[in-house]
C-alpha cells in the first residue's frame, strides 16, 4: 500500500483554503466526516506524535469495504510494514450511532432567528451553510454554529436565548472573544486530527452527546458562554444607527456586519433586518414598564452618543457615559 506523505499540509493553511469549525457552546467538531480511531493505540503510540510529519492516506472500512481519508502525524521514515499495520488498525467511526449528533447543528442567526442547518448541502470546510429552506447563510457577523444537543443543554442554564443574548463582540469592531474551552482549546485546529480525541488523554467523551454523557454535560455547563437575559447593547446601538442612516450599514464601525449582505438576496437581507428590529422592539416593550419606574431616563443609554444629556424619571439630568466594559450607561450629573 502506497501512502502519500503531505509535507506541505501546513502551508495550505497559511496561504488560504478552508478550515474546520467548532461548536460555539462546547468547542467540539460540528461533524463526524472521516471520523476514526486507532485500535491498539498503545502499541503504535511510539510511532506517532514524535518527529512530527503530516501523513494523508486511505484506510479500509471493514464493514462497507470502502476507503476513507485519514490524516495524522507519524515518523518521517517509518517502515512501510508499520504503516500498513497502523492503517489496518484504523476503525471508521463515521457511521457509529453515538456520533451522529455531531452533524445535527443550528445557526444562532444574527437577527435572532434559530435556523436548522442542512448538513447534506453545507460544506463545513469552506464554511458554506444552507438552512433547511435552502437559503445560504453566513457565519460572519454575530452568528454562531452550535450543536442542537448543546443548545438544549445550555437552555437549562440560561433559559431561552438567541445570538442577540451573546455578548462576545464588545466594541462592534470585530474583536470577538469566544469562550474558554479549557483543555479542548489545543484540539481546535484548522484540520481536526480525530486520533487526538482517542489517545491516552481519554477526552473522547467530548464527542458524545451531552444529553447522554453526563461528564460532557457538566463540562459544557461549566463554560462561561457570555450569555445574558438582556440583548447585547452593541446590537441595539447598531439598529439605532442603521435606522438613522437610511437603513444602511454605516461606513465606520460595525465591521462585523459589512460582509453579511454579500451572502443574501437583498430582499432576504431586508426581511432579516425587519425580523431583527421586531425582536429588539418586542424585548423593549417587556421592560418599558420597569424603565418607567427607574430614576434614570426610560430610554436605553445605548441609543445615544457619549455625552448626550437627558432628563430622568426622577427629574434630574443624566449623561451618557461608558463604563470599564465599554458599555454605555446613564450617569446622574
Amino acid at each position: 500500500m502506497k501512502l502519500k506523505i503531505n509535507y506541505n499540509l501546513v502551508k495550505k493553511y497559511q496561504t488560504g483554503g478552508g478550515s474546520e469549525i467548532h461548536c460555539y457552546l462546547c468547542g467540539a467538531p460540528v461533524h463526524n466526516h472521516s471520523m476514526y480511531k486507532l485500535n491498539n493505540y498503545k502499541k503504535y503510540k511510539k510511532f506517532i506524535y514524535d518527529n512530527l510529519i503530516d501523513v494523508d492516506g486511505m484506510a479500509q472500512d471493514k464493514d462497507s469495504n470502502t476507503k476513507f481519508d485519514v490524516t495524522y502525524s507519524i515518523y518521517k521514515n517509518l517502515p512501510e510494514k508499520i504503516l500498513k499495520e497502523i492503517y489496518k488498525n484504523i476503525e471508521n467511526l463515521e457511521k457509529k450511532k453515538k456520533y451522529q449528533w455531531l452533524n445535527n447543528v443550528l445557526l444562532l442567526h444574527w437577527s435572532g432567528k434559530i435556523l436548522k442547518i442542512d448538513k447534506d448541502k453545507s460544506d463545513y470546510w469552506d464554511r458554506v451553510f444552507f438552512d433547511d429552506s435552502g437559503i445560504q447563510q453566513s457565519i460572519n457577523g454575530h452568528s454562531f454554529i452550535v450543536h442542537n444537543d448543546c443548545y438544549k443543554v445550555t437552555k437549562t442554564k440560561y433559559g431561552d436565548y438567541t445570538a442577540l443574548n451573546l455578548k462576545v463582540c464588545l466594541d462592534g469592531e470585530n474583536k470577538c472573544f469566544y469562550p474558554d474551552y479549557k483543555f479542548l482549546n489545543k484540539y481546535i485546529e484548522p484540520d481536526y486530527d480525530w486520533l487526538e480525541y482517542f489517545d491516552d488523554n481519554n477526552i473522547d467523551y467530548v464527542l458524545e452527546s451531552p444529553l447522554k454523557n453526563l461528564k460532557n454535560k457538566k463540562r459544557i455547563l461549566n463554560i462561561d458562554h457570555k450569555i445574558t437575559k438582556e440583548i447585547n447593547p452593541i446590537l441595539i446601538e447598531f439598529l439605532s444607527i442603521y435606522k438613522n442612516n437610511n437603513n444602511k450599514i454605516p461606513n465606520r464601525g460595525y465591521k462585523w456586519m459589512y460582509s453579511i449582505p454579500d451572502f443574501y438576496d437583498y430582499n432576504i437581507f431586508k426581511d432579516d433586518m425587519i425580523y431583527f428590529e421586531n425582536v429588539i422592539n418586542k424585548s423593549y416593550k417587556k421592560i418599558d414598564k420597569k424603565r418607567e419606574n427607574r430614576p434614570s431616563p426610560s430610554d436605553s443609554a445605548t441609543l445615544y452618543k457619549v455625552g448626550y444629556k437627558k432628563k430622568g424619571n426622577d427629574g434630574n439630568i443624566y449623561e451618557v457615559v461608558v463604563n470599564k466594559n465599554n458599555i454605555k450607561r446613564w450617569k446622574k450629573i
